[in-house]
C-alpha cells in the first residue's frame, strides 16, 4: 500500500509523478507484472510511454485533446477513408452496439520520436428504441493486439475506475 508523505519522500507529487515510480517499484519487485498498462488521458505523455517502454511493456491510453498534433493528424487521414474494421456487440439483443475502428500505426509522439498507433472508435449504441453514437480515442504502442481486443481493454479500464474505485471511496472509505 502507499503511503502519499512517506513514498513520496516528503514532497508533493502529482498523479503522472507517481505512476512512474510505483510501475518502476513493481517492476523492480515482480519483473515482466503485465504486458500492457492502461492509463486514463492524464498519461497522454511521451515521458510516461518512454517509461513503460523502458521497463519491456507496451502501453494503452486513452486520448481526449483535440488540440494535440497527432490527433489532427490521425482524424484529418481517417477523414478520407471508411474504417478498417466493423463489428458488433452483443448482436441479435435489444442492446447492442455497431462498432467502427480506424487503425494506423507511426504516429509520431510531440517531442519525442516514439512511434504510435492510433485509433479512433466510434460506436453507435443501442437499447431498445434509444441509440447514441460515441467517439473514443487511443495511442498504443502496442503493434500486434487487435483493434477489437484493445476496444474492449479499454472498456474495461473504465469498468475499473467507474465501479472498483468509486466502490472503494464510497463503501470502504479508502
Amino acid at each position: 500500500m502507499l503511503e502519499p508523505k512517506k513514498d513520496s519522500s516528503d514532497k508533493d507529487e502529482g498523479e503522472l509523478t507517481g505512476g512512474k515510480r510505483l510501475i518502476k517499484k513493481l517492476y523492480k519487485e515482480h519483473h515482466h507484472f503485465t504486458d500492457i498498462i492502461v492509463a486514463d488521458a492524464l498519461y497522454c505523455k511521451s515521458t510516461w510511454i518512454k517509461e513503460v517502454l523502458s521497463i519491456g511493456m507496451d502501453a494503452v491510453v486513452r486520448v481526449k485533446e483535440e488540440r494535440l498534433h497527432i490527433v489532427k493528424d490521425a482524424l484529418a487521414l481517417f477523414k478520407c477513408r471508411q474504417a478498417n474494421k466493423e463489428w458488433i456487440v452483443n448482436k441479435g439483443s435489444k442492446s447492442y452496439i455497431k462498432i467502427q475502428a480506424w487503425d494506423e500505426d507511426n504516429f509520431e509522439m510531440a517531442d519525442s520520436e516514439i512511434k504510435v498507433r492510433f485509433i479512433k472508435f466510434v460506436e453507435e449504441i443501442y437499447n431498445g428504441d434509444k441509440s447514441e453514437i460515441k467517439e473514443t480515442w487511443i495511442i498504443t504502442t502496442d503493434k500486434f493486439t487487435s483493434a477489437e481486443t484493445l476496444w474492449k481493454i479499454i472498456h474495461k479500464r473504465w469498468d475499473i475506475e467507474n465501479n472498483t474505485f468509486h466502490q472503494l471511496k464510497t463503501e470502504w472509505h479508502l
